[in-house]
């Protein structure tokens, strides 16, 4: 499949952050691989039903998700 890369500022530092991916007609994409990208670490989920994904305790900062 084709990867999108997002790059996201966090704020406020522990918090969960979860959004939805989507396809170019808005409908969601479940059991779809999302990466978190903080420099060299790399966090990995899959989302759900709903097409949601879910990061816990993301720190303050610059970020890539794709």
């Amino acid at each position: 499949g084709e990867t999108v890369t997002l790059k996201i500022e966090l704020l406020l530092q522990g918090f969960a952050q979860r959004r939805v991916v989507v396809d170019e007609k808005g409908a969601a994409l479940p059991g779809a691989t999302v990466e978190l990208r903080t420099g060299a670490l790399v966090r990995t989920t899959t989302t759900n039903a709903r097409g949601e994904f879910r990061f816990e305790r993301v720190a303050r900062g610059l970020h890539e998700v794709a």
